[in-house]
């Protein structure tokens, strides 16, 4: 009894413990956001210190949970902060947490895996997709314009759609490609330009078919210690893309969608009606003929057409996504739709896209999980004829005379002149180009120990492209004959499987080992077709099936393989001393069957000084490492058989059909080989908020293809071989830097320049290679690709109005014998600045580029001011200050002058810009605002793009080329389309 007594009085007074403990205690409750964008976080730990009890915050970032009043509270969560708050009897505590730079241990994609920064010893640049984001950007080329150091994008061309050039660290090839090889979740994709209805700086994108609003990070390999694992492929750099994948937890949906204009940056100052009459009779004079126009006639002008202004609009450009992501223990997803749609700045131009992508994740157990990513996408692209051409609507509104009209009184389209009705041709003429695209890959890893990790993964691009071309008989070349139809179809199929086998280790607390090794095999199918047709018997008629009459039609098709078998070991010891060795044997049936495989090796080492003892007093560094590598790398895409002897079908004879030989073999055919040598070193100061990389690179590329000549006698014009060598140097730095961080406000900015030189070492004994395009680019050894090879005009003799050249070999004459070397179409250095500012829920964005050194032959100035057609084309106003009497100084030379319509340096100049891409301002509401109605985030912005050029360039823009991503022809711009400025409003929502 007295026992029972005793325990009752004990329990009774733990009760009355308890009551009292928990009388003391308070229900605490608030939001966690993020310091940098105000958004919610979810998954943040929020915990009693010393007591171990605690919660977590939910997708909206809220918590609650029981604590005492003199408690403190401790809020932490992965790459952020922790923050220790006492509750000081308050029930409501919301908190911000900041960015620790110390603890965002930052995992870099690279081939067939990722790598922690740190222990990063190839040159990587990486760009996430809040980076990527800050940006309207088309396609994924776009996104890395002026951000990546070492990474030169040119638009080429303000076609919508159209490709732009990428190269990194200079151009290693001059006959086989020059543009990076894209890697997207794993599978190396079709990228190049396809399209067989020609537009020369207007090709087709296949990049373009991808969405960039889908992508989570980009890492661009540039040097061959990185790149070596893509060995035959890997000589132009590679683009690693990785697309976003689902999170644990509930269901998140986001809107995106933005509206904006689109317009001409910069018109040409073109003569109107009465200047150009007054021009017509100049000419009549200086060739001693009577005045075409009377005096009341240049005064009185009813027809002056502005063609600028007839074919350029102002444009709408629309993208509208949505996306859902989330998932369980299981399985996470990320599904997205979306809808881009821009129309061009000239009449006649558009480019829709329709896109879907699905990724899944699965885990099956403990030792295996499934992914599988699924891209479908169409996209319509309307172009017109442009660039290298002087039929399209732009050279022709530029070109056609301001007396032409546009229509007559009865309302049809006037042809006269020498110039085509710029109008009729965009708006009667298609040209539609319709791509369907499926990107797929499946993949499984099989953990079968802790440290060993087998992956399978199969993919498949399918690329499907159809053209049509169509000129009605409202057009002057429709006209004559009778309706013009063109369809071509391209389709290409790629069949890749990668298998790695990886082990990683961590011995000891010191010795960290990762070792791979894989295989990988891809195939390509590719078929074409095209054929040309005229006489249609109506204009409602305008597939090739309605033409009375076949021009010429052609079939042909390829099919390439590789197959290849890689290795990587990286090795850390202490985080200090780091090793990473890559190495792949390729054979490519694009190579000749003796030299089809080859052994591409690269090696880097770190010494990471950060972790020595004599470091550690220091307060200057919070990181600093030292990167070396080398290595080769390889490059196979220099056409398909072009080692073999091959014959061409259509040479009859006789109504007996024939064949003829059209290729001579060359058995020795082999690879182009890039070897790369690079030396970097990677600082963090000030806690880390500031970060500088720097590296200095050599490369030299041997064997490179170049055509070879034969004596007419042999029936060849001559054969492909590898015979020639050139080298790129140069150095890059790239600057990260948080400025300003504390609750309220956040200021970071990011720098990168780059300086690159090429030099041709080598060519086929010597012999110089010019007159290449309409700027006459040329290769000469000890010389830059592409330099500008033609007369150097000296500037207009004051006592005759004639552009003087220099006569290089001084015997009396001015003829091709003085041609020499006076321009370079390869800047000096090219770079970027990026800046974002956040105060509170304010964010504001600036992207800006540039580009120094580079020069430009005007191709169109040799139409606009040459003064040497008659009255057959429109002239800039520039002309009037041209040479009129003995005396007179100017750079315009005279009328009819000599040399003024011949291609001359007179037409080259500095082709330097820097330009503001894109200023982004933002707001984003307030949490518990938003919250009433079920949202978790809600952003509006505006942003304008291109809305300030800097440049002595006198043309429409000056980040063009006509000739797009040729290797040869570069820096000229002949009547090209330019890149519009764009003003857009956006709204971002999720829920």
């Amino acid at each position: 009894m007295r026992t029972f007594i005793k325990l009752l009085m004990a329990f009774w007074a733990i009760c009355v413990f308890a009551v009292e403990i928990n009388a003391q205690s308070i229900t605490v409750k608030g939001t966690v956001s993020s310091t940098e964008d105000n958004i919610p976080l979810p998954g943040v730990n929020v915990i009693v210190k010393g007591s171990g009890a605690g919660t977590t915050t939910d997708l909206e970032g809220k918590y609650q949970l029981n604590a005492g009043k003199d408690d403190v509270l401790l809020y932490s969560f992965i790459g952020m902060k922790t923050e220790e708050i006492p509750v000081n009897g308050r029930t409501t505590i919301d908190v911000k947490l900041k960015s620790d730079v110390s603890q965002l241990s930052e995992v870099v994609v690279v081939g067939y895996g990722s790598v922690d920064r740190k222990l990063l010893t190839g040159s990587v640049a990486q760009a996430d997709s809040k980076e990527l984001s800050n940006t309207i950007n088309p396609d994924i080329s776009s996104s890395l314009q002026g951000k990546v150091a070492g990474v030169q994008v040119n638009q080429n061309s303000g076609t919508p759609g159209a490709a732009l050039s990428i190269q990194v660290r200079g151009q290693n090839s001059i006959s086989g490609g020059t543009q990076p090889l894209y890697v997207v979740d794993g599978v190396p994709i079709t990228s190049e330009n396809l399209g067989q209805i020609s537009y020369e700086g207007q090709g087709i994108s296949a990049i373009s078919d991808l969405n960039p609003n889908d992508i989570e990070s980009i890492s661009i390999l540039k040097d061959a210690s990185a790149s070596a694992i893509y060995g035959a492929r890997g000589a132009n750099g590679v683009v690693l893309i990785t697309t976003k994948s689902g999170e644990k937890g509930a269901t998140k949906f986001s809107l995106n969608s933005y509206y904006g204009t689109q317009q001409i940056y910069k018109k040409l100052d073109l003569l109107d009606a009465g200047q150009f009459k007054q021009y017509v009779n100049d000419i009549a004079a200086d060739e001693e003929r009577p005045e075409v126009y009377s005096e009341e006639q240049i005064n009185n002008n009813p027809v002056d057409t502005d063609w600028q202004d007839a074919v350029l609009r102002i444009a709408p450009i629309q993208n509208h996504q949505l996306t859902a992501s989330g998932g369980g223990e299981k399985t996470k997803f990320y599904a997205s739709t979306s809808i881009f749609d821009q129309e061009g700045i000239i009449i006649g131009t558009d480019y829709t896209r329709y896109s879907g992508r699905l990724n899944l994740d699965h885990k099956v157990n403990n030792k295996l999980s499934i992914d599988t990513k699924l891209n479908i996408s169409f996209s319509e692209n309307n172009r017109v004829p442009g660039d290298q051409t002087i039929n399209g609507v732009l050279p022709n509104a530029i070109s056609k005379p301001p007396v032409d009209p546009i229509y007559d009184e009865n309302g049809n389209y006037v042809e006269q002149g020498f110039w085509d009705n710029p109008v009729a041709n965009g708006s009667e003429a298609d040209n539609v180009a319709e791509s369907f695209r499926t990107l797929f890959n499946i993949g499984w890893d099989y953990r079968i120990t802790d440290d060993l990790k087998f992956r399978n993964q199969v993919g498949l691009d399918y690329y499907h492209l159809m053209e049509r071309r169509y000129e009605p008989t409202t057009t002057r070349r429709g006209a004559q004959s009778g309706g013009i139809g063109v369809s071509a179809n391209t389709r290409v199929t790629k069949l890749v499987q990668n298998s790695t086998l990886e082990y990683n280790k961590y011995i000891n607390k010191a010795h960290d080992i990762t070792a791979l090794v894989g295989s990988s095999f891809e195939i390509i199918n590719d078929r074409f077709d095209f054929i040309r047709a005229n006489n249609f018997p109506t204009n409602d008629l305008r597939y090739i099936s309605g033409a009375g009459n076949i021009e010429s039609a052609t079939a042909s098709g390829s099919e390439y393989a590789i197959n290849s078998f890689f290795g990587r070991l990286m090795y850390a010891f202490k985080d200090k001393y780091i090793l990473t060795l890559n190495v792949r044997a390729d054979g490519s049936s694009n190579i000749a069957p003796d030299n089809r495989y080859q052994v591409l090796p690269g090696v880097s080492v770190g010494w990471r000084l950060i972790e020595e003892s004599f470091m550690q007093n220091q307060s200057i560094f919070n990181d600093l490492k030292l990167r070396l590598g080398y290595g080769k790398l390889g490059n196979d895409q220099i056409g398909r058989a072009r080692f073999l002897s091959l014959y061409g079908s259509g040479f009859n004879y006789n109504s007996q059909p024939g064949i003829i030989p059209v290729q001579i073999p060359n058995p020795d055919l082999s690879w182009e080989v890039t070897t790369n040598t690079n030396v970097g070193m990677d600082m963090a100061f000030l806690s880390g908020k500031l970060q500088l990389t720097a590296d200095a690179y050599y490369n030299v590329t041997t064997d490179f293809l170049q055509f070879r000549p034969l004596p007419g006698s042999s029936g060849y014009a001559g054969f492909d071989q590898n015979i020639g060598e050139l080298e790129n140097r140069g150095l890059e730095f790239a600057l990260n830097g948080t400025l300003l961080s504390n609750d309220d406000f956040q200021w970071t900015t990011n720098a990168n320049i780059s300086i690159n030189r090429n030099k041709i070492l080598s060519l086929y004994e010597g012999q110089p290679i010019i007159n290449q395009g309409r700027g006459n680019n040329a290769l000469i050894e000890g010389q830059p690709i592409g330099v500008f090879y033609m007369l150097k005009s000296l500037g207009v003799d004051p006592s005759t109005g004639e552009l003087v050249m220099e006569d290089v070999n001084r015997d009396g004459l001015t003829n091709d014998q003085d041609q020499q070397i006076v321009g370079d179409p390869n800047p000096d250095f090219t770079g970027g600045i990026s800046t974002n500012l956040n105060y509170k829920n304010i964010d504001l964005s600036i992207v800006s580029q540039f580009s120094y050194g580079n020069d430009i032959f005007n191709g169109t100035r040799q139409y606009t001011e040459n003064m040497n057609l008659g009255s057959n084309d429109n002239q800039a106003t520039r002309i009037d200050r041209r040479w009129r009497e003995p005396g007179d100084i100017t750079n315009v030379p005279k009328i009819n002058g000599r040399f003024n319509n011949e291609i001359t340096s007179h037409y080259i100049e500095d082709g330097s810009f820097f330009r503001l891409r894109n200023i982004t301002l933002g707001y984003r509401f307030p949490v518990e605002w938003i919250s009433k109605i079920k949202l978790t985030n809600v952003r509006i912005y505006a942003s304008a793009q291109n809305i300030l050029t800097l440049t002595p360039y006198s043309g429409m823009d000056p980040d063009v080329n006509y000739s797009g991503t040729s290797g040869i022809r570069k820096g000229t711009d002949f009547f090209t389309f330019p890149v519009p400025k764009m003003y857009t409003a956006g709204i971002n929502i999720s829920f």
